[in-house]
């Protein structure tokens, strides 16, 4: 999982310097705000998996 979101997190990072580059800024900033919702989302859902998973223990 951790590969995942770092391996996600530099995609993100070169898309932005890309955009950047291009002055395309508000791409860059929806980019970032897409990538944190789904990544709050992820993680919110991995811990309620993990959570229910120890409390059927």
């Amino acid at each position: 999982m951790k590969k995942t979101i770092l391996i996600s997190f530099i995609a993100l990072v070169a898309l932005t310097i890309i955009y950047c580059l291009q002055k395309e800024f508000i791409f860059a900033l929806a980019l970032w705000s897409i990538y944190g919702t789904v990544l709050s989302v992820f993680v919110y859902f991995s811990f309620y998996k993990s959570t229910e998973n120890r409390e059927e223990q």
